[in-house]
């Protein structure tokens, strides 16, 4: 059978018990002598556990590329360069 921690009511003292055979006996506290009605199992080891599957690659996700900020050009904007292009060429004709 199994071991058990068998602890006194009275004093707390704890002591480990291996229970063999079916024939069940009183037990009883070896530093009070009181009787021991409470038994727990002993913590089973921690059994080594199996290595998790690894899990299929993921692809890398695709970076979006930035789109450039398009301003609308001002239709004036151009023009005022046409026309100081033209004053440069009548100042030039002049000179």
């Amino acid at each position: 059978m199994a071991d058990k921690i068998a602890t006194c009511c009275y004093c707390g003292a704890r002591s480990l018990l291996r229970l063999r055979g079916a024939v069940q006996h009183e037990l009883s506290c070896g530093s009070c002598g009181a009787p021991i009605r409470q038994m727990k199992h002993m913590p089973a080891r921690p059994t080594a556990r199996p290595a998790p599957k690894p899990s299929p690659a993921k692809p890398a996700p695709e970076q979006r590329q930035r789109r450039k900020n398009l301003r609308k050009k001002s239709p004036i904007r151009g023009m005022a360069r046409l026309i100081d292009d033209l004053w440069d060429e009548i100042e030039d004709i002049f000179d």
